[in-house]
């Protein structure tokens, strides 16, 4: 059991210890996840990443829509130049962020799209999901300490009970001896003193 509690505790701290880390690696996937927007092959699992992170959190980008005017969207920017990916459009229709960028001024927000960057929900949203499982193991780490507390008490009151029934049952055993003793003793003086009387 021991054991057990210690794998849970080690899990708890490991949990709150990724809540640190956790904006590392989800900046440089968000970078990365940029960079190979739109490829085909081994990294269309980028695109559809983030397509997926755009709709889902209502936002575009790694730090906002212009990262896809920025030539750190290599493939973006190199292909669709002044377009938005459609999952950026607040309703998705084809070709709906074609031509919205003004590549001129870059920072001008265009109508109809999430403008708000990605990364600061998505770590919003990992460190909420981080802080309920890791507070929901410490609760129920806190129970089974509870629990077993509870049953090292129980068993000793249970052992105390024994002892308490078991030295009740050699009082009383003791008492019926003793007053045996005295009725045979008082039968036996009576004996006596019958004896002494007739003599």
């Amino acid at each position: 059991m021991i054991i057990v509690l210690l794998a849970q505790f080690a899990a708890v701290v490991i949990l709150f210890t990724l809540e640190a880390s956790t904006s590392y690696y989800l900046t440089d996937g968000m970078d990365q996840s940029i960079k190979f927007y739109g490829k085909t092959g081994s990294t269309s699992k980028f695109t559809e990443a983030m397509d997926f992170v755009h709709q889902e959190l209502e936002c575009c980008g790694a730090y906002g829509f212009d990262d896809f005017a920025s030539p750190n969207a290599t493939n973006w920017f190199a292909t669709k130049r002044g377009d938005l990916p459609d999952s950026c459009c607040t309703t998705v229709t084809e070709n709906c962020g074609a031509g919205l960028i003004d590549m001129s001024d870059t920072k001008a927000t265009p109508s109809g799209v999430y403008t708000v960057g990605c990364l600061t929900p998505t770590m919003e949203h990992i460190q909420l999901w981080l802080t309920i499982l890791g507070t929901v193991a410490l609760v129920f780490m806190f129970v089974e300490v509870a629990s077993v507390f509870l049953n090292i008490v129980l068993q000793r009151r249970y052992k105390e009970h024994e002892d308490y029934q078991l030295q009740a049952k050699k009082v009383k055993l003791v008492k019926e001896q003793d007053q045996e003793q005295e009725k045979a003793l008082a039968g036996a003086a009576a004996a006596n003193s019958n004896t002494y009387a007739t003599a």
